[in-house]
């Protein structure tokens, strides 16, 4: 598949899920569903019958320090749920 293919598929997966979450130049790219998410900053979700998850925005960066220009907003993670064990994912 190539790469365009590739982000086609992705976008289509994308407009089939609940809710997106991505950093705010991404939500501002993607509209719809995407939730932008600033280091930091939380998104609980919640889904009948599950635990819901608190979803926290991390700082990340893909690349070498000064890489930002070339690579663009990036985010990690972090996902916690009552009673969780071990701490955070």
């Amino acid at each position: 598949m190539s790469a365009h293919g590739l982000e086609l598929a992705g976008r289509a997966l994308l407009a089939s899920a609940d809710t997106v979450l991505t950093t705010p130049s991404g939500a501002r790219r993607l509209g719809g569903n995407a939730r932008a998410l600033a280091p930091w900053t939380t998104y609980r979700l919640e889904a009948p019958d599950r635990p819901a998850i608190t979803v926290t925005a991390t700082p990340g960066r893909h690349g070498p320090p000064l890489s930002g220009p070339f690579t663009g907003e990036v985010t990690g993670f972090a996902l916690s749920w009552e009673g969780q064990r071990h701490g955070v994912l």
